[in-house]
């Protein structure tokens, strides 16, 4: 988002990104970025041009304005307990509360929203519940055009699997009569996945929003609430959401956000990253699984061991390996990789790095998408952890493993069948370097928003 939107910059746009303060480490990320500003979430004021240090890190490199749940209040803290209760009391209590705090936030943005004059808003996601959607309303009832990027998680099941395990938002028999009545008031909030009917909001967020009359109408399709416009990276995910009820009307497949500059992001590699390309060992890339940062366990010591398979087909061999983190991650807690399996560890620029790779190692993850343009081949190894998605399973340079043993036997096969020279030497810059994915947004923009 940091990218295109100092991309927007250049071309004369007049570009705010709106951020949370609290969000230290994509704030990190994203301070070299000129060109627009930053805005605070709470108060839509302008932090400033850059990224204030105060909100990134302190003289010895700990993050500042850092909380735990013991320096909260005792009411936060009541709060946050009832998050877990599944009990129809705590729903209204916490139901009322959401409802509250939007119409808080209402009254504190309706007159910054009107001073911004916003025609249009880039989101990865137009269901957003309670207050970040009421600034979602505020800017569409405004006159702002809502306009949907390409995401990563574009698949039902994928988000079904991270709400299955939460017994708050599942409905059965066995639930509370406010959420069977919300169920049965609201049954476009449910979706039914291997044998469970899930809520995609808490039950609580649904009352709130249901008594505002602000409740998203379809938030399982992906732009089928408020978005005015949906941009996707491929055909494969057009097709998905055809089939699953989004408008064609509204939709554009502008290809992949991440191939934008691509041959020049490979330009700064070779001066950055000189040593791997000296000689011809393969080139080895490892997206690595956001399984802690998106909640799937919180055990890092699992998490380690889990990496440590990861690499093992590629440990002791003649080949380069590279990690390479989501800009969500915490560079510092994964830097010590790259002693301990003599590996590369990078972040960012992840398309640029698919396309000179050998083989990719990735879970679940759209980034696949940009393999298959390359034609590299993909370990998907996501349905270790129960993810699987209908736009990957069409790839042909994706084969996916259940194991970590079929993972590795796998792997193993295709070392062994690698061409040679490595892809890095065969690479033509010329087929990045002039991918028109952001001259296709601006096109879209001057032509579609009036």
């Amino acid at each position: 988002m940091a990218a295109l939107a100092g991309w927007l910059s250049a071309r004369g746009y007049e570009v705010k990104m709106v951020v949370n303060p609290q969000q230290k480490i994509y704030l990190k990320n994203i301070a070299d970025v000129d060109g627009f500003q930053l805005i605070d979430f709470k108060s839509l004021q302008n932090i400033s041009s850059s990224v204030p240090q105060k909100h990134l890190q302190n003289d010895n490199g700990v993050s500042e304005q850092t909380f735990s749940p013991s320096d909260l209040s005792w009411f936060r803290r009541k709060l946050a307990s009832l998050h877990h209760n599944s009990s129809s009391v705590a729903i209204i209590i916490l139901g009322i509360y959401w409802m509250l705090q939007t119409l808080r936030f209402r009254i504190l943005w309706r007159k910054e929203v009107v001073r911004m004059g916003v025609d249009r808003v880039f989101i990865w996601g137009d269901n957003a519940a309670t207050t970040n959607g009421e600034l979602l309303n505020l800017l569409k009832a405004n006159g702002a055009k809502l306009i949907h990027l390409p995401v990563s998680l574009t698949d039902q099941d994928i988000i079904a699997r991270l709400r299955r395990d939460f017994k708050i938002q599942q409905v059965d028999s066995g639930s509370t009569w406010i959420a069977k009545f919300l169920a049965k008031l609201y049954p476009d909030q449910l979706y039914s996945y291997k044998g469970r009917r899930l809520f995609y909001y808490l039950p609580s967020e649904i009352l709130a929003m249901s008594l505002l009359g602000k409740l998203p109408s379809k938030p399982w399709i992906l732009g089928g609430s408020k978005a005015d416009q949906v941009w996707l990276s491929s055909s494969s995910e057009f097709d998905y959401w055809m089939q699953r009820g989004l408008k064609s009307s509204k939709v554009s497949v502008i290809g992949s956000l991440d191939l934008q500059g691509c041959g020049e992001a490979v330009k700064k590699i070779r001066q950055n990253h000189g040593g791997l390309f000296e000689g011809d060992r393969p080139l080895v890339l490892i997206n690595m699984p956001n399984l802690i940062e998106h909640g799937v366990f919180s055990d890092w010591g699992r998490l380690w061991f889990e990496v440590s398979l990861m690499l093992k087909p590629f440990t002791n061999k003649e080949i380069n390996v590279v990690v390479n983190l989501h800009p969500k991650s915490d560079y510092q807690k994964y830097e010590h990789l790259e002693k301990l399996y003599s590996c590369s560890v990078v972040q960012g620029d992840i398309g640029a790095w698919i396309s000179i790779s050998d083989l990719y190692m990735s879970a679940c993850s759209t980034t696949e998408l940009i393999a298959a343009e390359f034609d590299v081949p993909v370990l998907d190894i996501g349905r270790i952890h129960g993810f699987e998605t209908e736009i990957l399973n069409r790839l042909k340079n994706v084969q996916f493993y259940h194991t970590y043993d079929e993972y590795i036997e796998g792997a193993a096969l295709h070392l062994a069948n690698m061409r040679a020279p490595s892809r890095r030497f065969r690479y033509d810059e010329s087929q990045a370097a002039n991918n028109p994915v952001y001259l296709k947004i601006d096109a879209l923009l001057k032509s579609t928003v009036q």
